[in-house]
């Protein structure tokens, strides 16, 4: 079986081993949109977890709840 690109995301949370695997978005290129790639980009991953996971995004740090989140972030 062929499986489309994922990447897993870890909690950057304290002892915290939560982790959400990410499907990537393929996005056509080109100009026949014949051309194209899985969207990797940070800001897209951090996107789709915020959205479909509700995970917490601060200063590039990835949190999957609120419980995670340091005092100083």
């Amino acid at each position: 079986m062929i499986h489309d690109a994922q990447i897993e995301v870890t909690c950057d949370g304290n002892g915290c081993r939560e982790s959400v695997t990410v499907q990537l978005p393929f996005v056509y290129g080109g100009i026949m949109h014949t051309e194209g790639h899985y969207d990797h980009d940070e800001q897209t991953v951090e996107k789709l977890i915020q959205r479909d996971d509700e995970w917490l995004g601060r200063d590039g740090k990835h949190y999957c709840c609120h419980n995670c989140v340091p005092d100083h972030a």
